[in-house]
């Protein structure tokens, strides 16, 4: 099992429109799509050829409310690895409780697991789906 490094970095915003418009306009990133995933809505920003920035609409929480995975800020840290699955049962076996997945989520063609490392930041483990 190895980790290939960052996947993307997850971003709660405070005004979804603005955020899409600094990453394109200021920092000349491309803006891939905005996409509704079921609960969630999302943009994502190209950063280079194997990382994104998703930027998540945020109109629930304000920065003093809501967990540290629902405010504005940093959402979540995603890395590559090369056996999601592999990772769950080393993950678990290690006592970690896993919040989402293992799943496939076709519209970003990832197979991806989320759970919350030591003080509160919540990773993600993210591959390639299989065809």
């Amino acid at each position: 099992m190895t980790i290939g490094g960052i996947n993307h970095i997850g971003i709660n915003t405070e005004d979804f429109q603005a955020s899409i418009a600094f990453y394109r306009d200021i920092m000349n990133m491309e803006i891939l799509g905005e996409y509704d995933l079921g609960g969630d809505y999302v943009a994502y920003v190209k950063v280079d050829e194997k990382s994104t920035i998703e930027l998540f609409r945020n109109t629930e929480y304000p920065a003093d409310q809501g967990s540290a995975g629902e405010r504005p800020g940093l959402k979540h840290l995603a890395f590559h690895v090369d056996d999601v699955d592999a990772w769950e049962k080393h993950l678990r076996e290690k006592g970690y409780t896993i919040t989402f997945g293992p799943a496939d989520l076709p519209v970003i063609r990832q197979r991806v697991m989320l759970f919350e490392a030591p003080d509160h930041v919540i990773l993600e483990l993210c591959t390639d789906m299989k065809s």
